[in-house]
């Protein structure tokens, strides 16, 4: 399979760019200055099945992959195989061959292909802002969860690769709440509604107010 898509996508690049595996370091070095962080955000989930209000949410994170929100009154929300997976861990060395797609409105495409068989990650698209080493945009095909697409803004913490909004889209077909949350987000109790087409997509959108970078977690967050 690694070597089709190679041929697919042949190794063409622009003379003007760089490697794109140094491109990927440069990229990870700058990610990596986060060991972890908390943040103030606001979330908004617009999925057809979910009535969720708005809601102000803490966010904390800690190097490679653990990431986690919480709402107030302790409820966590996270579609499966989503917004956890994190570019620190996706850009580890050793992890993935990396094929240059070339650019496209000025932005660097680079794909990663999962060298471990058996996973759920199948192809990693990257779109990458050469210049700030600023990745713009995260398209993630897996076996068995869809395809989840994820869009970042950046503005103030861009020094640190932290994005001030976060949008992340997926299939919402086979999705399921986890047990319970239905009961705590649909007021209207409606458990007869029908599934969701089969092409339906959800968003999840996550403005940051405010991080605390590199201070440390509280013990047992994600437990």
């Amino acid at each position: 399979m690694l070597l089709i898509i190679f041929a697919l996508f042949g190794f063409t690049r622009p003379a003007s760019s760089q490697d794109v595996n140094a491109l990927l370091r440069a990229v990870r070095a700058k990610i990596e200055q986060v060991r972890d962080y908390t943040a103030d955000a606001r979330l908004v989930i617009d999925v057809s099945f979910m009535k969720v209000p708005p809601s102000d949410v803490k966010v904390y994170f800690l190097r490679p992959d653990q990431f986690k929100i919480i709402k107030q009154g302790g409820i966590s929300i996270l579609p499966k195989g989503g917004l956890n997976i994190s570019l620190n861990a996706l850009l580890q060395d050793g992890n993935y061959a990396a094929i240059d797609a070339g650019t496209i409105k000025g932005q660097r495409v680079v794909k990663l292909v999962p060298l471990k068989e058996g996973g759920d990650v199948v192809l990693t698209t990257l779109y990458i802002d050469e210049a700030p080493l600023l990745v713009r945009k995260a398209v993630t095909t897996t076996r068995n969860n869809g395809t989840f697409e994820l869009d970042l803004d950046y503005g103030h913490y861009a020094g640190y690769a932290l994005p001030d909004k976060a949008v992340f889209i997926f299939n919402t077909s086979g999705y399921k709440l986890p047990k319970g949350l239905s009961l705590d987000y649909d007021p209207h109790g409606n458990t007869n509604a029908p599934p969701p087409p089969s092409d339906a997509k959800g968003q999840i959108t996550l403005s940051y107010a405010r991080y605390t970078i590199n201070k440390g977690i509280p013990a047992g967050i994600f437990q």
